[in-house]
């Protein structure tokens, strides 16, 4: 049961929505320009927009139980079931982050020591004018076990990833989800997921009455992007 992202990320959600969704999203900002003089002209520029397009993809998990299992009225063992369906669909839906933070392009970083490269994301991340506050890292367990023991100044005791749970001091989400030898360092507020509708459980005792066993069917619809590509930074650190 891989530790899920979506949550920990932040992502933006967007729920109750029917169809395909076009989020306009600015590639240019606005110039502004300086005058020699108050009323001289100022020449006027239009704003181009593209869209971030999601598009419902279905989520599916289904269980066979026994009737025996659902005559015992164990709220523990109903509990169970429901929960292992919900973390199904939960790790599909952070497959889909995950290849939303796939669609960036990597950091050139090859020539660079290993406790360098989450400050070449940083340096990065601010190069294309985006506000680093918030930003989090993603990475792979191996990743993590490389910057717990990149040393950042001989003898001075310091590491890239000073604990289990952060990088160069941003919050580090780590999970067998992200690729080997993946990491990025992502802004929340550019990664966004819709959901349509809600989770929707069927029951088939039909099916496979021959065998005594119940079908329970569990479907959900969900995608996710990115707003701004260059909001997230990826490294791979296989050569």
């Amino acid at each position: 049961k891989p530790v899920t992202i979506a949550d920990r990320l932040g992502a933006r959600k967007i729920t109750g929505v029917t169809g395909d969704i076009s989020i306009p999203v600015l590639t240019t900002a606005v110039t502004a320009g300086a005058t020699a003089q108050e009323a001289s002209p100022v020449d006027s520029t239009n704003a181009a927009f593209t869209d971030a397009t999601l598009s419902p993809q279905r989520l599916a998990a289904h269980a066979k139980v026994t009737q025996q299992l659902l005559a015992q009225n164990s709220f523990d063992l109903q509990s169970f079931l429901a929960a292992d369906m919900r973390r199904g669909l939960e790790v599909e839906y952070n497959k889909l982050v995950v290849a939303a933070l796939n669609e960036v392009t990597e950091v050139n970083a090859s020539s660079f020591d290993m406790e360098d490269i989450p400050y070449l994301m940083e340096e990065a991340l601010r190069a294309a004018d985006v506000d680093p506050a918030g930003a989090k890292f993603v990475t792979e367990p191996g990743i993590l076990r490389q910057l717990r023991t990149a040393s950042l100044d001989a003898g001075s005791g310091m590491f890239a990833a000073p604990n289990a749970n952060s990088v160069i001091g941003y919050e580090c989400i780590t999970s067998t989800l992200v690729g080997d030898d993946q990491i990025f360092l992502a802004q929340p507020q550019e990664v966004v997921c819709c959901e349509w509708g809600g989770l929707n459980i069927m029951v088939d005792p039909y099916t496979e009455a021959h065998k005594d066993v119940v079908r329970i069917i569990a479907n959900m619809y969900a995608d996710c992007t990115l707003l701004r590509t260059d909001a997230v930074i990826g490294y791979d650190v296989s050569p």
